[in-house]
């Protein structure tokens, strides 16, 4: 049995910023829109962080960002592994749902001030989910090894969103985040190189037939 989906009614649905919490968590709509059955508050209970000195507001938008990344990717995971025929690839790509929902909860925990601020067109993260969306408008009638090859391209995306945020990095920039980012990207890189080892399947049936 799933679990409710934890959001408001619509009539009763705050305007902007569309952001609820959940314990100290700032929780976005479309992380609340995401397959209901994951749990959550999965990774973010009793987590604590430390954000002294304050971000910048440059930070904020990348974490915003790097957030709004995350739970893209779990999205699109979501949408892969309903159409993997492959049950032991399928299963690790739910995994990867979870992992990259577990992501997006810590880097909130580092964003309590303030609104939700709105991704910038023609960014690095536009053109991420716009990849996201590509893959998952031809997910049907595709080779598998297709498909990895496509999650590969979008992983190394985020990857180097990653980068990018670390290179923002200076002394006095909160330890701990820097450490929480640095323990992310370690993880999407082991698990795109997992993915990029993984044997080509056979054409994933047209769900049409």
């Amino acid at each position: 049995m799933q679990s409710p989906r934890v959001r408001p009614s619509r009539d009763h649905r705050p305007t902007t910023p569309r952001f609820w919490h959940i314990g100290c968590v700032r929780v976005t709509e479309s992380y609340l829109s995401s397959d209901p059955s994951l749990p959550l508050t999965q990774g973010i209970d009793n987590m604590s962080v430390d954000t002294n000195p304050p971000l910048t507001d440059e930070m904020v938008q990348r974490l915003q960002d790097l957030i709004q990344a995350n739970i893209d990717s779990a999205e699109g995971y979501n949408d892969a592994a309903a159409h993997l025929g492959d049950s032991e690839l399928s299963d690790h790509v739910v995994q990867l749902n979870r992992q990259r929902l577990k992501f997006a909860s810590e880097l909130q925990t580092f964003v309590q001030v303030g609104g939700v601020r709105p991704v910038k067109d023609g960014s690095w993260l536009a053109k991420l989910h716009g990849s996201w969306l590509d893959l998952k408008a031809n997910l049907i009638g595709r080779d598998i090894a297709e498909i990895l090859r496509d999650i590969r391209h979008v992983e190394k995306m985020l990857e180097n969103a990653y980068d990018e945020t670390l290179a923002l990095m200076t002394p006095a920039t909160s330890t701990e985040l820097a450490d929480r980012l640095r323990q992310h990207l370690d993880s999407i890189r082991r698990e795109r190189e997992r993915i990029s080892g993984q044997p080509p399947h056979e054409r994933l049936d047209d769900e049409s037939s």
